[in-house]
């Protein structure tokens, strides 16, 4: 049963995943910001997904974290 209520959970979570819309808005956003400011935000995202026991990862904070990633990637090259 704690598998069940595990799913159940889960589910409730994915609903709080960003829109298309709002991660080009994210994107964007980021896009503006000095590389500095990009990495500080991709720090606080990455505290904000540290694994804890008995918390389901949101799945919009694993998406802002990916997009900090990104955008860190795109300037470094």
């Amino acid at each position: 049963m704690l598998t069940l209520s595990l799913v159940a959970r889960r589910r409730e979570k994915e609903s709080d995943a960003l829109t298309r819309e709002q991660l080009a808005e994210l994107r964007h956003s980021l896009a503006k910001l000095s590389a500095d400011d990009v990495e500080r935000f991709y720090r606080s995202a990455y505290q904000r997904c540290v694994l804890q026991p008995n918390r389901v990862l949101s799945a919009m904070r694993m998406q802002q974290l990916v997009t900090a990633w990104k955008q860190l990637r795109r300037r470094s090259r």
